[in-house]
C-alpha cells in the first residue's frame, strides 16, 4: 500500500504570486556566511530632442549586465500620426539590439534614424552616468 511521506523540515511552500526571496550561503573557514542580494542600478539618460520629438531612456544594470530599456519619452508621445507609426515599432527593436549588445553601438531602424539616433545617445548617457563600460 502507498503513503505518502510528509515533506521534510525545511521545505518551503508558497501560495502567493510574488516569488520567494532566497539568500544563498557560502562557506568560509567553516563558517557560513550569507550572501549579498545583487542590487541593480537604474539609471536615467538625457532627453535628446530632435525635429520629430524627445527621446529619453532608462537603463537597468545588474550583475554588470543591461538587463532591461526603457523608452520614457519618445516620438510616440506626440500627436503625430507619422511619428507614431514610425517610432511605435522601432523602440522594440532599439530595445533588443540594446540589451543583445550591452551597449549603445546598436543598429538604427531603418526609416527611424532620427529617433534612432536619439535613442543611442540617451542610452549611452545613462550607461555613462552609470559608469557602465561593456
Amino acid at each position: 500500500m502507498f503513503r505518502p511521506h510528509a515533506p521534510t523540515i525545511g521545505a518551503m511552500t508558497t501560495t502567493s504570486d510574488t516569488p520567494a526571496k532566497t539568500s544563498a550561503t557560502s562557506t568560509t573557514g567553516g563558517k557560513a556566511e550569507a550572501k549579498k542580494p545583487v542590487s541593480a542600478t537604474l539609471t536615467t539618460g538625457s532627453s535628446v530632442t530632435t525635429q520629430y520629438g524627445t527621446t529619453q531612456v532608462s537603463v537597468t544594470i545588474k550583475s554588470g549586465k543591461i538587463t532591461d530599456v526603457k523608452a520614457l519619452k519618445s516620438d510616440v508621445d506626440t500627436s503625430d500620426a507619422t511619428s507614431i507609426s514610425i517610432t511605435g515599432p522601432a523602440l522594440p527593436k532599439l530595445r533588443t539590439e540594446a540589451l543583445t549588445a550591452q551597449n549603445a553601438k546598436i543598429h538604427a531602424v531603418s526609416g527611424a534614424t532620427y529617433t534612432s539616433g536619439a535613442y543611442k545617445s540617451s542610452l549611452q548617457s545613462a550607461l555613462d552616468k552609470a559608469g557602465f563600460g561593456a
